[in-house]
């Protein structure tokens, strides 16, 4: 099937998809607030840069200890082989590695503890043979030569370091500079959605109506099924996660409930905002929400995959129409910066604001 008939198919299904219920707003006005200006410190730009140097300038140095112990630092020479043949991909002529973070399986670690620099040692250990389907355990071969027992050291970062080990920047100040800039990125990002935050804030003041108990269900249902698995991706299920925000069910379902609604409201409102200003969303639009929604790389295949689910591409589509009345409600809002200027005004400014339609 071309892409224009695949396209005209999910158009046509939409209307199998049971229609959301509308309902209209007090006022369509342009919504205003204040938002404090908050502009980058220096203390920020050396907390980043001290985070720059952990990850960037550290370098295991050799310790001149001679005994290999518990949670070390050691590099190695290693082979790692079944039924006599190498696995390439554990085999190294010089490897650093740290007993006890699970890199390897135990028994591995339990083998070269206590080894001296220098030493050769040949042994067997246990672990998941991931060539067979049930991953079953199995004996592997090991020899591993000790080369040295090193220490991690994060090296002061000066312009000498940069210009030996980080060639990429002019300087340290070239690098404050970076630093600085991915700053002023990150805030601005969070600052966007300060103000979309805030804007549909006041927007949900102005909707009454009643919500019918299946959209809270159906909500709900989903809000668990997210809270359980980041409960189960940290090894716990949902009760003992609950407890571990400090949190009884009882104050989890009403927390929960209040959710619900303010995911409801808001959602309600930027449909209503959509319709008022006739806002539909474009192809871009709707890939955006596939780019946030699919894992790296697999966006325009699930975007593929749902104009062939009426109900997946109308989800898609939604979440893509309110995205676009979002960024439209934040565009028409009149917003009112205070705190200080950087470039030396620290009177409070208004943010440009599109001027909203006139209703006839």
């Amino acid at each position: 099937m071309a892409d224009e008939e695949k396209d005209a198919a999910a158009q046509a299904s939409e209307s199998e998809v049971e229609p959301l219920p509308e309902y209209e707003l007090d006022s369509y006005e342009p919504v205003e607030f204040t938002i404090q200006r908050t502009p980058i410190t220096d203390e920020q730009v050396e907390y980043a840069l001290k985070d720059f140097a952990e990850r960037n300038a550290a370098r295991y140095e050799d310790t001149g200890r001679k005994i290999v112990g518990p949670k070390e630092n050691v590099r190695m020479k290693v082979w790692v082989g079944k039924d006599g043949k190498a696995i390439d991909n554990l085999c190294t002529d010089d490897r650093p590695y740290t007993l006890g973070e699970n890199l390897m399986p135990i028994e591995f670690d339990r083998a070269i503890l206590g080894m001296s620099v220098g030493e050769t040692r040949k042994f067997k250990f246990k672990a998941p043979d991931f060539d067979d389907p049930e991953f079953k355990e199995r004996d592997f071969d090991a020899e591993v030569t000790m080369l040295a027992i090193t220490t991690r050291v994060v090296h002061e970062l000066t312009d000498e370091y940069i210009k030996e080990y980080l060639p990429m920047y002019d300087s340290l100040d070239d690098l404050r500079k970076m630093l600085r800039t991915q700053l002023s990125v990150q805030q601005a990002q969070m600052k966007e959605q300060e103000r979309l935050g805030r804007a549909v804030e006041l927007l949900s003041d102005r909707f009454h109506g009643s919500i019918d108990d299946k959209y809270y269900e159906e909500a709900r249902d989903n809000l668990i099924a997210q809270y359980t698995q980041q409960a189960n991706a940290q090894g716990m299920d949902l009760e003992d996660w609950i407890g571990k925000q400090g949190m009884d069910k009882q104050q989890f379902s009403m927390g929960l409930m209040m959710q619900i609604r303010q995911i409801l409201v808001s959602g309600f409102c930027l449909d209503a905002w959509a319709r008022h200003y006739g806002i539909e969303p474009t192809e871009d639009d709707i890939r955006d929400i596939a780019l946030q929604a699919a894992p790296q790389g697999q966006a325009d295949k699930m975007l593929e995959e749902a104009k062939k689910d009426p109900r997946q591409y109308a989800s898609l589509k939604l979440a893509a129409r309110r995205m676009a009345a979002g960024k439209d409600l934040v565009s028409k809002s009149h917003i009112t910066i205070e705190g200080d200027d950087p470039m030396g005004s620290a009177k409070p400014e208004e943010a440009p604001a599109e001027e909203a339609p006139s209703e006839e």
